[in-house]
């Protein structure tokens, strides 16, 4: 199993559509093989869609899915790097508490993958991620 840090950012803005928001997301993951000093990292630029259901003035669920570019980097344990980009997509759920006016505390699972292969130094590789975030929301 594959494990490690992920670290994102994003900016959004709402639309006439209750609900509905468009973002602009940035993520960075990378892992560890368990049996090697080997690590997988991407790199992602994905624009989204946003569905938010507010289930009180406190508590929200929220759906998400989009669409970019995804840059996929292998290094063994000699330091040695491969790289490769390609277009790529994500899926998300998450759940929001609203702490104050401004800020909210988010719980999120977000699948990403590349469609199809990405060529990475003359291989075709996938890397299908699931990632678990907890963060801050800010809206101004």
């Amino acid at each position: 199993m594959l494990a490690g840090p992920v670290v994102g950012a994003s900016v959004g803005v709402g639309t006439p559509v209750p609900g509905l928001s468009a973002e602009l997301d940035l993520m960075w993951t990378s892992a560890e093989y368990d049996y090697l000093e080997d690590y997988l990292r991407t790199l992602s630029l994905m624009a989204n869609l946003e569905y938010t259901v507010a289930l009180n003035d406190t508590f929200a669920v929220y759906g998400l899915a989009g669409a970019g570019l995804l840059n996929i980097t292998f290094e063994d344990s000699v330091g040695e790097t491969w790289s490769g980009t390609g277009p790529g997509y994500q899926l998300g759920a998450g759940v929001r508490a609203q702490l104050t006016d401004q800020v909210a505390l988010y719980a999120e699972y977000k699948f990403q993958n590349s469609f199809g292969y990405v060529d990475v130094d003359g291989d075709d590789v996938s890397s299908p991620t699931s990632n678990v975030l907890l963060g801050l929301r800010f809206t101004p």
